[in-house]
Parts: structure tokens; C-alpha cells; sequence
């Protein structure tokens, strides 16, 4: 099975190609680790910034693109509910930071 390793804050997390990062996360410590309010894309709370490995990582669809748009994101800032690892990955190493954020007012 290919998989890549998440550094997500100083943890090391194995996931397998098509796993969803939340998934992953979920498994391990809850919404402790990357707190989700709509687990659809919809509210940004659970944004990430991927430091290194972007490439293991599935492309951001359209949708994912608009509401990082709609949040001013920067480069290379992604919605965590959103990433899924490559279907095909090199078994390199994803390091991602949590980026801070309030909530999306709606």
C-alpha cells in the first residue's frame, strides 16, 4: 500500500493513498487536533498550510479553490476537511501547520 507520513504539529501520521487527511486525524485525538465546524468545505475553521509534500496530495477542486478564495487564503493554504492523499503517493513526507482562524461568519 503507498502511503505518505503527515507532520502535523509534531505528530507523525501514516495515511494510505485516497485517505482523507480528517479521517486520519479524527482516528487519532478527534477534533483536538484540527477543529471542524461543517466538515464540507463550507466554514474554514479547519484551514492548513502545507509547508512541504504538496505534491503527495490530491489537486484542490473548484469548489475548495472558490471558498479559499471567498477567505482571503494564502498560497498554499488548504481546507484540511478537504484533503485527500494522492492516489498514487512517493511515500514522501507531508509537514502541514495549522493556520488560525475564526470562524467563517455566515
Amino acid at each position: 500500500m503507498l502511503h505518505v507520513i503527515f507532520d502535523f504539529e509534531g505528530i507523525e501520521l501514516e495515511a494510505p493513498s485516497g485517505a482523507r487527511l480528517l479521517d486520519i486525524l479524527d482516528e487519532l485525538a478527534g477534533d483536538r487536533l484540527l477543529p471542524v465546524a461543517c466538515r464540507g468545505g463550507n466554514c474554514g475553521i479547519c484551514r492548513i498550510r502545507v509547508l512541504e509534500g504538496e505534491h503527495e496530495l490530491e489537486q484542490p477542486t473548484a469548489a475548495e479553490l472558490a471558498q479559499l478564495a471567498q477567505y482571503g487564503a494564502q498560497v498554499g493554504e488548504r481546507l484540511g476537511c478537504q484533503i485527500r492523499v494522492s492516489n498514487e503517493p512517493s511515500g514522501a513526507r507531508v509537514r502541514i501547520e495549522r493556520v488560525l482562524v475564526a470562524p467563517a461568519k455566515r
